[in-house]
């Protein structure tokens, strides 16, 4: 009886039930803590709106909503609604990003961000001697492809010019890369299923190869010819120099 009885104890435990109720356990060891919250933007432009994306670590986390809020608003007059922070002057904030139930079954993750307040850009309202200024595309925030000012762009940042002309364009808050063909026709180049956040910066080498600086996925990737997208260096935030995805970017 005592062998059969070791034999049932050891067999309740590798299959996961609590050898006293016989009922599913360890539900724990399963459950991904969340590390890090990154993504959220160091610098902002007065007087607009920001949605406050953030980039949950690791990406197999159990929780995964983030609830931003203002802690300390400084001379910012920053307020929060819905994760979209405005804000009607310069200065610096501090906001708050909290993931609840992140780190254990009950305790909550909380990260503080400080975020600097810019002065909008000047616009200039009186004509610019020498030089004549137009809209190439682009219109109100949004995402759609289309001819000149029918196509929209939500924050584009990053844009390089091939050998023929053609404009690429990194769509930072819509996370995508965009192209512009010579006559203003804009097209998604790759994105809108993930494999971007917030790309900043974009550089086309002088095979044709498009280059990426993803960067609220903490690394740098490259679009070949036909779409192909591959990750050429980086992995997880941080800093340290490498092979591939052995190094780190913030």
């Amino acid at each position: 009886m005592m062998r059969i009885a070791l034999v049932l104890l050891l067999v309740m435990i590798t299959t996961g039930c609590d050898p006293v109720t016989g009922s599913p356990a360890m539900q724990s060891a399963r459950f991904v803590a969340v590390t890090d919250i990154t993504g959220v933007p160091a610098q902002i432009a007065t007087g607009r709106t920001h949605p406050l994306y953030g980039l949950v670590m690791p990406e197999n986390a159990a929780n995964q909503s983030i609830v931003c809020s203002v802690k300390d608003a400084g001379t910012t007059g920053a307020v929060i609604t819905g994760n979209i922070l405005t804000t009607t002057a310069v200065g610096t904030l501090i906001v708050t990003a909290v993931i609840v139930n992140g780190t254990a079954a009950a305790k909550d993750f909380t990260k503080d961000f400080t975020i600097e307040v810019l002065p909008e850009p000047a616009v200039v309202s009186g004509p610019v001697i020498g030089y004549n200024v137009s809209t190439f595309a682009g219109s109100t925030m949004g995402y759609r492809n289309g001819l000149g000012a029918a196509a929209q762009f939500d924050c584009p940042i990053g844009i390089a010019v091939d050998k023929d002309g053609t404009v690429y364009v990194a769509d930072t808050w819509n996370h995508v890369i965009r192209k512009i063909a010579r006559n203003g026709l804009v097209m998604t180049l790759a994105g809108g299923n993930g494999e971007f956040y917030s790309p900043h910066g974009v550089a086309i080498g002088s095979d044709g190869t498009v280059y990426i600086a993803d960067s609220g996925n903490h690394r740098i990737c490259k679009i070949a010819e036909d779409g192909t997208i591959t990750t050429l260096a980086g992995s997880t935030q941080g800093y340290r120099d490498g092979l591939g995805a052995e190094a780190q970017f913030n």
